[in-house]
């Protein structure tokens, strides 16, 4: 039997437990409510936005020490917000993070994406891949299209430059080739905006890119890119990532690299609506024993039917011209036989044949040349590149892979700590040929 004290003591602490249960409230978890498609994919680490996805744990590129951790990717948390981390637990190896869809295969469409990052504030080494598609097996530019890929490549102190945080609209048709020659990419530069959204149209020979400041469609629009021409990639099975990684070039430390997030806060797919074939207008086939000029409601009469014509009207006389309109009386014996009840109309002339417009003939822009200057002073190996016939107000400046864009001034200085850096000046639709600097 309790006594009084420790029954008292027994009563409060069953209260305190009820009391506690009662103002602590339960978590409560969003569910995704975007219904799943109808071809999600195989099941992978989590559902989202009606697709199944995958959290990458293999190793290999692009991170500069090829490693990955799928815990770098957390699942949907409860406002259906995926965030992805860039660690490095030993502060001596930066591993990277990336997620994609486990369905193959999704063609042409609007893919549109959402993202929570300041990129003004990226490290100079990190790269935010965003979203982009991309298939192993189609080369040579495995479908890749990037919506929204953001970097300063580095920095480029290898070079003795400082080069500014950009992201880019783009594709690649030939990734054996290099950074602005095997792609088609249109750069520009960052904000500070702390949400962006980004969204692709990808039609047949048409590639359609547009970045907006905010959630939606409805904030400024920050950049609109539009390619086009047979080098735009073809459904084949493709899949759809995200990637967060770290690069070792233009003169970053990829291992010193800071903790880093993006919040990958919404993504769609709308396929392109299938068009039903239009029916041929041909009309049908004459039966064999028609004439194949015969029009079916009139039959036209042959030169010898004068004398058979139709019972319910008389025959024309003889005399009479066999293109006589019947319900006219026919003309007096004495008539001209060629005459006819009225004024035949005039013959027409003949018009001359328009001459056939001559094919306008398509003038090529000339190539781009391109032309290095070197010196050398203080172990710092110096070109100045002069370049030529470049279209825009702005060029891509490829140094051994790395690109950043430039003015269209024709003349650029550079350097480089390592001798026989390669260099080439692309604009919206070409290169010039790659040129040795730094000798």
């Amino acid at each position: 039997m309790l006594r009084r004290p420790a029954l008292r003591s027994a009563l409060s602490g069953v209260l305190a437990a009820l009391l506690l249960a009662v103002s602590v409230p339960t978590p409560v978890v969003a569910a995704d409510t975007t219904p799943m498609a109808a071809v999600p994919g195989p099941v992978g680490d989590f559902a989202w936005k009606g697709l199944n996805w995958e959290k990458r744990w293999w190793s290999g590129a692009p991170n500069y020490n090829k490693q990955f951790d799928p815990a770098n990717v957390s699942s949907p948390d409860a406002d259906g917000h995926v965030t992805m981390t860039l660690s490095n637990p030993t502060g001596a190896a930066t591993i990277g993070a990336e997620f994609n869809t486990t369905r193959h295969g999704f063609g042409y469409g609007t893919y549109s994406t959402t993202i929570e990052k300041d990129l003004t504030t990226l490290q100079k080494e990190v790269v935010w891949g965003c979203l982009f598609t991309y298939d192993p097996a189609v080369a040579p530019g495995y479908n890749e299209m990037d919506l929204c890929e953001a970097s300063s490549w580095g920095g480029g102190s290898n070079y003795g430059q400082v080069w500014p945080i950009t992201q880019g609209h783009g594709y690649w048709f030939d990734a054996s080739k290099g950074p602005g020659v095997g792609n088609d990419t249109a750069i520009f530069g960052v904000t500070d905006h702390p949400i962006l959204t980004h969204r692709l149209v990808w039609e047949p020979d048409r590639l359609t890119f547009e970045t907006f400041a905010g959630e939606g469609y409805g904030g400024p629009l920050l950049k609109r890119t539009v390619m086009q021409g047979p080098n735009v990639p073809e459904p084949a099975r493709e899949t759809i990532h995200f990637n967060l990684w770290v690069t070792d070039g233009g003169g970053g430390d990829p291992a010193a690299v800071k903790p880093e997030k993006v919040v990958v806060r919404d993504f769609s797919f709308t396929p392109a609506p299938v068009t039903a074939p239009t029916p041929s207008p041909t009309a049908p086939a004459p039966s064999p024993s028609a004439s194949p000029s015969a029009t079916p409601t009139k039959p036209a009469p042959s030169p010898s039917a004068s004398p058979t014509a139709a019972p319910t009207r008389p025959a024309p006389s003889p005399s009479a011209s066999p293109t006589a309109v019947p319900t006219r009386p026919a003309p007096s014996p004495s008539a001209s036989p060629t005459a006819t009840p009225t004024k035949p109309a005039p013959s027409p002339t003949p018009t001359k044949p328009l001459p056939k417009p001559k094919p306008k003939l398509t003038v090529q822009p000339k190539a781009i040349t391109l032309s290095a200057r070197n010196t050398t002073a203080h172990r710092l190996y110096a070109t100045t590149l002069t370049w030529s016939r470049a279209q825009g107000s702005t060029v891509t400046l490829v140094a051994d892979g790395s690109r950043r864009p430039v003015v269209n001034s024709g003349r650029v200085a550079t350097s480089s700590k390592t001798p026989s850096a390669r260099y080439q000046i692309c604009d919206a639709s070409r290169c010039s040929p790659i040129v040795l600097g730094g000798r």
